[in-house]
């Protein structure tokens, strides 16, 4: 068992370090066909947020990091460290794996492809969210392993998402026509109803972060080019943020 554990615990250091380079080298445009944002520039449509919402990465892999020395970080309490290596790095291992997928695939024009594995991408963040929600000596010290994983699931809802709406477009749809247009406002709503959903059943606060930082990247970019998306983008983004506020409320009532 220690031999299988000290051999999953070297395979998700390793998966990290792959997907964080590979993320490195296709932002900088090396060995890949497209920079993942050149992806988005060539398929540009309604769903797209303004650049800045992107700085968002730069947490999200500080999330990875704490997720990966997780252990590290709790050395002493062996419980949770043996919870933590049975139940959590395997998962790492798949996470770490479906996110390099869907990056390759994206950045090499593969829309299809990065569809499905951003969905699987999702679905593997959703069991560990789970997992952890389920599990409570895994939820101790909640900022280095639960709230990470929650503001990664969050995230993945999102570029499910943003990737759906690039594969339409590459396919032929308008990206800036009506279709789009109304499409952009479902899968916003679609957004926001599955980020509270999770929230409420896995009492995990950072499901909705990313979701409403997306919100807010939209809204900003159509601010005085079209009225009808910013304001509704606007009032998703007040509507959101006041479940969240009303949502945490009652879930610090019930402790």
């Amino acid at each position: 068992m220690q031999v299988v554990s000290h051999v999953t615990r070297i395979a998700s250091w390793t998966m990290f370090i792959i997907m964080t380079l590979i993320n490195i080298l296709s932002g900088l445009g090396m060995f890949f066909a497209h920079r993942p944002l050149d992806i988005l520039a060539l398929n540009d449509n309604y769903f797209l947020p303004a650049p800045f919402t992107h700085g968002i990465w730069i947490l999200i892999f500080i999330c990875f990091l704490l997720m990966t020395v997780y252990d590290l970080l709790l050395q002493g309490d062996e419980q949770v460290t043996n919870y933590y290596r049975q139940l959590v790095q395997p998962k790492l291992i798949e996470i770490y794996l479906f996110q390099i997928l869907w990056l390759i695939c994206l950045c090499q024009d593969i829309l299809l492809g990065a569809l499905i594995f951003g969905l699987i991408y999702m679905q593997r963040l959703l069991e560990l969210v789970k997992l952890i929600s389920g599990t409570a000596p895994l939820r101790k010290r909640p900022m280095l392993l639960k709230y990470p994983a929650g503001l990664q699931f969050s995230l993945s809802i999102v570029l499910t998402m943003m990737t759906l709406s690039v594969y339409l477009v590459n396919r032929g749809i308008a990206g800036q026509g009506r279709f789009m247009f109304w499409l952009s406002i479902i899968l916003l709503i679609v957004m926001v109803a599955l980020s509270a959903y999770y929230y409420v059943l896995y009492g995990n606060v950072m499901v909705v972060l990313a979701v409403i930082w997306y919100i807010l990247g939209v809204a900003v970019r159509y601010y005085a080019k079209d009225w009808e998306l910013f304001i509704t983008a606007l009032l998703l983004l007040i509507i959101s943020t006041a479940l969240f506020i009303s949502l945490r409320r009652k879930q610090a009532q019930r402790q």
